[in-house]
């Protein structure tokens, strides 16, 4: 099969080489507060960005570097950086999630950036969920239903989301990879200073939103400021409300090592230094 590849907009990259040439201005005008949320997605990261973002001092943008082609990251990084300065942000952060940066993207080496960045004093903001059955569930039910996170500002009342079936070792086999991915990136973080936050602990409840974003900010050496974040939430937290087969899951999960993540078993606590 013949292939056809569009040509580069000449527009597109020229816009793109202003925006590298800007970069080289962050260390003047970018703010000097700067962290980065780093995390498997679907773990509260973009209710956290969302929670930032409605701080007044703060810019925090979302999946900046999900392109994987892109060349330079982390110089489209410090012009991100640059404009928030100019809009007068005194801190800037963006998320990125461990899929983006593993395997190892030609033009961003995951383990020498975020030491680089951490040398420098930006903040790591480490997420993560304990059940990483949850996780997947989330990624692959909203593959087939479709959207990502509806809004207050869409309109009306959000309806649940209807539980659907999944082949359990499609959801074995994702979650392998995320325990992995995860697992990796702890270890690549192990020497890195970092601060963690556990979605099941510290988002899950609305009523935590403010002290989790409070120590962000606190850390970033800011003044807490009254946050919000206008994401819906429409899937149900327990598993059988989400998995219209979650008894052949179950089956599958029981005899795993991954059985602590059904639902009627705890799950083991972690570490979150």
């Amino acid at each position: 099969m013949l292939i056809l590849t569009p040509r580069p907009d000449p527009v597109a990259l020229a816009r793109r080489g202003a925006s590298y040439g800007l970069s080289f201005l962050s260390p003047l005008l970018a703010p000097s507060k700067r962290f980065v949320l780093l995390g498997p997605g679907r773990c509260g990261t973009e209710l956290l960005v969302s929670l930032l973002q409605s701080h007044p001092d703060v810019v925090c943008d979302s999946e900046i570097l999900a392109d994987p082609s892109m060349l330079l990251p982390a110089r489209y990084v410090e012009w991100r950086a640059t404009q928030a300065g100019l809009r007068g942000a005194k801190a800037y952060g963006f998320k990125v999630l461990i899929q983006q940066v593993r395997p190892k993207r030609p033009h961003l080496d995951a383990p020498s950036y975020f030491r680089s960045i951490a040398r420098r004093g930006d903040l790591i903001v480490l997420m993560g969920r304990r059940n990483l059955l949850q996780v997947a569930t989330s990624y692959l039910s909203t593959e087939a239903v479709g959207g990502w996170h509806p809004r207050e500002s869409a309109g009306g009342a959000q309806p649940r989301g209807r539980a659907v079936s999944i082949d359990p070792a499609r959801l074995m086999s994702a979650v392998w990879s995320l325990w992995v991915e995860v697992e990796e990136t702890r270890h690549q973080l192990r020497d890195v200073p970092h601060i963690s936050i556990i979605y099941e602990d510290d988002l899950e409840d609305p009523t935590q939103h403010q002290a989790t974003t409070d120590r962000v900010i606190t850390a970033l050496g800011l003044a807490p400021h009254a946050v919000k974040s206008d994401l819906v939430r429409v899937a149900g937290p327990r598993l059988p409300d989400r998995l219209a087969n979650y008894d052949e899951v179950a089956a599958v999960f029981g005899r795993s090592r991954f059985a602590h993540y059904l639902d009627e078993r705890p799950a083991p606590a972690q570490s979150t230094q």
